[in-house]
């Protein structure tokens, strides 16, 4: 198998030895035994040596040894911040990216309707619904991440109401138009709340 991979991905060895009756490996001060399997699978998360040792029934021991390139991989995760018709949602990228010099491209797909490059993109919903928000991305090392979410946008509360002038000490009427409330605070500019 490739001897260069990205991290989470599975390392894959082809046992050829002959008259085996164990291999064992070591890599990065850990230990296993993998029986007398013709494939050998291994996750391993960090670059490094690894060593075969295989064993026969009279004791005889023969050994291979390999240099493992495990690469930085990009993480793709984000999260938003309220998300409401008519209301600009940002998107905040809260991943990681590998080192330097390695370059990371951000992809997003905006449930259909915009894409964008961005490493933080914002996007005006116009109506209540669910979406799709999906995020790849792809670093210059060949290895990549990508996530998907769905959100709900919520409907805008507009705020509005109506008054007539009035005569000083005389009261006053307030009628309240607002549209997609769920509750209501008045301020009344004298330190008066309602």
């Amino acid at each position: 198998d490739d001897a260069s991979k990205c991290q989470g991905d599975t390392f894959i060895f082809k046992n050829i030895s002959t008259l085996t009756d164990s291999i064992f490996y070591s890599i990065d001060n850990i230990k296993g035994r993998v029986g007398n399997n013709p494939i050998i699978p291994l996750g391993i998360e960090k670059s490094g040596t690894i060593q075969f040792i295989s064993k026969n029934n009279n004791g005889c021991l023969d050994t291979f040894s390999q240099y493992l390139e495990v690469k930085e991989k990009p993480k793709a995760l984000f999260i938003w911040d309220n998300i409401c018709n008519k209301t600009i949602t940002n998107f905040l990228y809260t991943g990681t990216v590998p080192a330097i010099p390695v370059t990371t491209t951000f992809n997003w797909d905006i449930n259909g309707e915009d894409t964008s490059t961005k490493q933080n993109p914002s996007k005006l919903f116009d109506k209540k619904k669910k979406k799709i928000i999906s995020l790849e991305m792809n670093s210059s090392n060949g290895c990549k991440d990508s996530i998907t979410k769905e959100l709900l946008v919520r409907v805008q509360s507009k705020a509005q109401f109506k008054v007539t002038d009035v005569c000083e000490n005389d009261s006053v009427l307030f009628t309240n138009e607002s549209k997609d409330v769920d509750s209501y605070n008045w301020k009344f500019g004298d330190g008066q709340f309602s």
